[in-house]
């Protein structure tokens, strides 16, 4: 591997993931949003005549959309965290061993 090779790619990987990250947290925040039905709870329960079949599934079926928020959430921040952590490991990157991540170097010309 030609020296300085490793820190180019570095550089690249960095950007591409960046727009990734903020796209999987704007989704992930607006999944966790999601799970806060408590307001449509309490709109079946007055548009619905108490105890009526249109109550009942009005109540599972928003309940039911809030559990599948919060699992996509849990995907979502998944996904979110191995992108952070790929971010990391490329901004902490150091082939040649001198103690400054690659990254660095790249920026300053000395790859």
């Amino acid at each position: 591997m030609l020296l300085g090779a490793g820190s180019d790619s570095a550089i690249h990987e960095g950007i591409a993931g960046q727009g990734f990250v903020l796209a999987a947290t704007s989704a992930a925040i607006g999944l966790l949003a999601g799970i806060g039905f408590t307001v449509s709870l309490l709109i079946a329960e007055l548009a619905f005549e108490y105890g009526s079949v249109t109550q009942e599934d009005a109540k599972v079926g928003i309940l039911s959309a809030s559990l599948l928020a919060a699992m996509l959430a849990i995907v979502a921040l998944q996904l979110r965290a191995r992108q952070y952590q790929r971010l990391y490991d490329v901004e902490e990157r150091d082939e040649d061993q001198d103690g400054i991540p690659d990254v660095y170097n790249h920026e300053r010309g000395l790859s």
